[in-house]
């Protein structure tokens, strides 16, 4: 394995507004790389971008997977996702998606298989006990 490159993490700029960092990372961990990006509009907004706007969350996606990086994984913060989007997002990204947050119940998870994403990230539902893990297994086969 290469050894892990020393670069400042802390600039104030996102990974994919970075692309030493981004080309360090994925020297080190590869396909592994998983990139999270939150949806939100106003999240991506929040970036100090160097650009004339920011970028919608597909162009993002884009030129991410160009770039290399085959894992993002999407943080919903709490909003319940968009199946629909998601599945187009999935059929344009070369990248797999993975989606952390929003998925509440036995429902939301059978949805988002349905959507084509690589995979589901169960935190809170979990540990709350508000999902059952082999239901949720379930579900997602």
């Amino acid at each position: 394995m290469p050894a892990i490159p020393s670069i400042d993490i802390a600039a104030g700029r996102p990974v994919a507004a970075r692309p030493e960092l981004r080309r360090a990372c994925l020297d080190v961990a590869g396909e592994w790389l998983a990139v999270g990006l939150d949806p939100r509009p106003d999240r991506i907004a929040a970036y100090p971008w160097h650009r004339n706007a920011p970028p919608s969350l597909v162009d993002l996606a884009g030129e991410l997977a160009d770039h290399g990086v085959r894992r993002l994984v999407l943080s919903h913060g709490g909003a319940v996702p968009d199946p629909r989007f998601l599945s187009a997002l999935a059929r344009t990204v070369r990248a797999g998606l993975y989606v952390a947050g929003g998925s509440v119940d036995i429902e939301s998870i059978k949805g988002l298989r349905d959507s084509s994403i690589a995979g589901i990230i169960l935190g809170e539902p979990l540990l709350s006990g508000a999902v059952d893990f082999a239901k949720a297994l379930e579900a997602a086969a």
